[in-house]
């Protein structure tokens, strides 16, 4: 950087927030359509969490019950949950139910949004 050379300087020709040219004074460096907005010095970003929506609903709630089912499955039949076998039995409802569930919640979220 210590090569950089400025050739030309110039005002702005055009607004710094909404991109336009026709009510900026530029050696105001002034905007008629935006000198009344209030930019806040702290232009850090802070990601806001989206609300869950029917398709990750439907992914925990078919989890859950795919877990479930598992688990009462093996207490049925008797065995006990430190029993080796059966993880990989609840581990595979669980993403069956969780496919599952995504599926459906998707699908209701379309359905919902057709109605509308």
């Amino acid at each position: 950087m210590n090569n950089l050379k400025i050739i030309i300087e110039s005002l702005p020709t055009r607004c710094e927030i909404c991109h336009q040219s026709d009510l900026f004074d530029s050696e105001a460096n002034l905007c008629s359509r935006c000198q009344n907005i209030q930019i806040d010095e702290d232009l850090s970003f802070s990601r806001k969490r989206r609300p869950l929506d029917y398709g990750d609903v439907g992914l925990i709630t078919g989890a859950i019950g795919g877990a479930l089912i598992g688990i009462i499955n093996e207490i049925v039949k008797g065995l006990s949950l430190a029993h080796i076998s059966s993880y990989p039995l609840i581990i595979g409802l669980v993403i069956v139910g969780a496919i599952f569930g995504t599926i459906s919640g998707e699908g209701i979220e379309r359905l919902y949004k057709l109605q509308l």
